[in-house]
């Protein structure tokens, strides 16, 4: 959450564990999309978390565009937006079907891709772009 926070929205503050947290519904999320013939009101639980996660990232950007008097004020919500992306795709590699059908094991080979290249690119991008929220490597040699 707070890679994807310094690569889009570098210039605001992060508070909580937002990221943490939407990466642990959107899990859930993966769970009830793959488990959903065998739970007990599958289309419940699934409206109830779209209906929470959508209130609560409407209001972070609510927070992070709301006129203010103040910038230290604006907290962003890139980090929440971030773990949704992080929990669907690990949830959907690491909380496996064990009665898959072809379109799942898709779906499962399309989500370690996804994964990989959205990690590898972040990492790229600060290597290679100077950025004082975030830096991975030394360049200066002050460091």
């Amino acid at each position: 959450g707070s890679i994807a926070a310094s690569l889009f929205d570098n210039s605001v503050l992060l508070a909580g564990c937002g990221g943490g947290v939407y990466a642990l519904l959107s899990a859930h999320l993966a769970n009830v999309l793959l488990h959903h013939e065998s739970m007990a009101n599958p289309y419940l639980r699934l409206v109830g978390l779209l209906f929470l996660a959508s209130l609560e990232v409407g209001f972070g950007v609510y927070r992070r565009y709301a006129p203010t008097t103040e910038d230290w004020m604006k907290i962003g919500f890139v980090a929440q937006l971030a773990g949704i992306v992080a929990g669907l795709t690990i949830g959907l590699v690491v909380l496996r079907n064990y009665e898959q059908k072809l379109g799942e094991r898709a779906i499962w080979w399309i989500a370690i891709v996804v994964l990989l290249i959205l990690t590898v690119s972040v990492f790229l991008y600060h290597g290679f772009n100077k950025n004082d929220a975030f830096t991975l490597f030394c360049t200066s040699p002050d460091c």
